[in-house]
């Protein structure tokens, strides 16, 4: 991109870059990803417009993320497509028009190419459902993905990115670039206490943790099942659900409820969006970690745990059980509730704990999708 130059009273000036970012759904960790694409832009000296659907205005994410963002120009639009997008870049002269969640867009952008102002670039943060699905079909389904990628990438203007875990960020891609997820961990022990005591997180419990975004793809009901069945491991257990939970999650956690009461068990759940520094702070009172995913692709969670000090167990997602290969502490099994069992009692008798160490990753993230 270049900086466009302007004639003023005093002479000839730069005219600083604008970022228009885009965001649909604005769920999970969307809108963090914004977040910290528009501080980086803003350190940068650029203009930086947000544009997301009118269904976002007032929503408890866009409170938590980037209501507080009193540099960007907000812009709110009903039914968002890729018209209107191209119709905001040309009003708003962006350069660079940025979406951080690209694989809706994908489709859409194959057919029509882009036709708004400037470079479009975006983001696939996932590859492939992984439920229901044979090993070959799943493959099948990544390798359609990927050519889908290749084609959209060879369009003028538009540029595809793939997102890669922080734990196994790979080489360079040869044909579409990739981006290392950013990890953003700092647990203020304050906020860490007072969640404690606000909600009954007592230390000589041994807390399981689900937190953020949590959709039927984190398959709260089987790991509370799961739980139930771990009845003879000589240590007092609790699972702290923490973050918005879907309808799905919600019929799972009242159907399993009194199962996992009536094993002796602990059930905490604190149905809300979180602030970043609750997020950080209910993984930072988890002695262990659960990620049970449906789908492939990187887990900000998981950087997240492993920064705060927490074992991992995670299920399902072949792409978890990669990224933990080389992690002390954690284990990866199947999806089912038996596999579920044993390794989250393996976790219990194993006790880990290594001190939290707060770190992000967050500029290079940013970097890279704003670079030229």
């Amino acid at each position: 991109m270049r900086d466009g130059i302007l004639q003023g009273g005093g002479g000839v000036r730069t005219r600083a870059k604008q970022i228009l970012l885009v965001e649909r759904l604005g769920l999970g960790h969307r809108l963090s990803y914004v977040r910290v694409l528009a501080e980086y832009a803003k350190l940068q000296g650029y203009g930086v417009t947000l544009l997301v659907d009118e269904s976002l205005s007032g929503s408890s994410e866009y409170g938590a993320h980037v209501a507080r963002l009193d540099f960007v120009e907000t812009l709110f639009v009903r039914n968002l497509n890729l018209s209107e997008v191209e119709r905001i870049s040309r009003r708003t002269c962006a350069d660079l028009v940025l979406i951080p969640d690209g694989d809706h867009w994908l489709p859409v952008l194959l057919r029509r190419g882009w036709r708004g102002r400037g470079q479009i670039r975006v983001l696939v943060m996932r590859m492939a459902p992984v439920r229901h699905l044979k090993r070959s079909t799943a493959f099948a389904w990544r390798c359609l993905k990927r050519a889908l990628m290749w084609a959209v990438n060879a369009y003028p203007r538009v540029n595809v990115l793939e997102l890669r875990s922080a734990l196994r960020p790979g080489r360079p891609g040869r044909y579409i670039r990739r981006v290392t997820d950013p990890i953003e961990f700092d647990a203020d022990q304050a906020v860490v206490d007072d969640l404690r005591r606000q909600h009954g997180l007592d230390e000589d419990v041994y807390w399981f943790g689900v937190v953020g975004a949590i959709t039927e793809r984190k398959n709260v009901g089987t790991i509370m099942k799961a739980l139930a069945g771990l009845t003879s491991v000589g240590a007092s257990i609790g699972l702290f659900i923490a973050g918005k939970c879907d309808s799905v999650t919600l019929r799972a956690i009242a159907e399993c409820e009194r199962s996992l009461i009536d094993a002796g068990h602990r059930l905490v759940v604190v149905d809300r969006v979180l602030q970043d520094v609750e997020l950080d702070a209910s993984i930072a009172v988890c002695d262990t970690v659960v990620l049970a995913h449906s789908n492939e692709g990187p887990s900000g969670i998981l950087g997240k745990a492993l920064a705060a000090g927490c074992s991992v167990v995670a299920a399902g997602a072949k792409s978890l059980r990669r990224d933990l290969r080389r992690v002390e502490g954690s284990t990866w099994c199947e999806l089912n509730v038996e596999a579920l069992r044993l390794a989250l009692g393996r976790a219990v008798e194993r006790e880990f704990r290594e001190r939290a160490t707060n770190r992000t990753f967050s500029a290079d993230f940013a970097a890279i999708l704003l670079r030229d």
